[in-house]
């Protein structure tokens, strides 16, 4: 995929695992205002195992 990454998972942006987009739609004008990453049932659990590790082992828990 051409473009910057549009997903953010662990801290790292990248393009959705399978290359899919979404074209977003200007409601006003019905032109084209965004074409983005469209995430796949796998980029949504490595978003959530993400999540869970920065939860369960991140460096937060330990700031007053």
């Amino acid at each position: 995929m051409d473009g910057e990454p549009d997903l953010c998972i662990g801290g790292t942006w990248r393009h959705a695992s399978d290359g899919g987009t979404r074209t977003i739609i200007n409601p006003a004008d019905g032109g084209i205002a965004a074409v983005v990453d469209e995430a796949t049932p796998d980029d949504a659990r490595a978003a959530v195992a993400a999540a869970r590790a920065a939860f369960d082992d991140g460096a937060w828990r330990a700031t007053p």
